[in-house]
């Protein structure tokens, strides 16, 4: 197994219970369901370059999947904002988080573990697929899994495009 790959496990708080990283389907070894769906897209806009720019984003182009899609802006004051969430990811979060800062979504120690995942994408933007086990709404633990996807200008990264695929309430102990 690579450096780039966890898979198993976890006994604690938002640890990845896989983690992959690669420029190709098979490296991300992606599950059927709207997360390949984006990858194919975002790989058609890509081209010969590290990643496509935000003007190269048709929602028409993620049709089927926008429910499940997800657009972060990287602030200039290091804050992330979400520009687009789908309704999938809001039922799951359980609150819009459309056009608001990571910052301002409540929960310190949730918001933390985000701005620290979003911020080692930002410095090593590559396509990386999670699965990963966090609380919300005041629920047991949901199970989901995460698509990240690098989006920006002249190899920086300004944006990431991203999908969730919510999939039950389980506690870690029943994994």
């Amino acid at each position: 197994m690579s450096s780039d790959e966890i898979d198993g496990t976890a006994e604690g708080l938002n640890i990845p219970l896989v983690w992959r990283r690669g420029w190709t389907r098979d490296a991300l070894d992606l599950p059927p369901g709207p997360l390949p769906h984006l990858f194919a897209y975002w790989l058609s806009l890509r081209g010969g370059r590290d990643f496509p720019s935000r003007q190269d984003i048709d929602p028409e182009g993620m049709a089927p999947i926008l429910r499940h899609i997800m657009l972060v802006e990287a602030l200039p004051d290091g804050d992330w904002l979400y520009r687009v969430a789908g309704s999938h990811i809001v039922e799951g979060v359980g609150t819009e988080i459309s056009r608001r800062r990571l910052r301002d979504l409540g929960d310190a120690l949730a918001v933390d573990r985000l701005k620290r995942q979003f911020d080692a994408f930002r410095a090593d933007p590559m396509p990386e697929y999670t699965v990963r086990s966090s609380p919300w709404r005041l629920r047991d633990w949901t199970i989901y899994s995460r698509l990240l996807l690098p989006i920006g200008v002249g190899g920086r990264l300004t944006h990431i495009l991203g999908a969730i695929e919510f999939k039950e309430d389980r506690p870690y102990s029943d994994l």
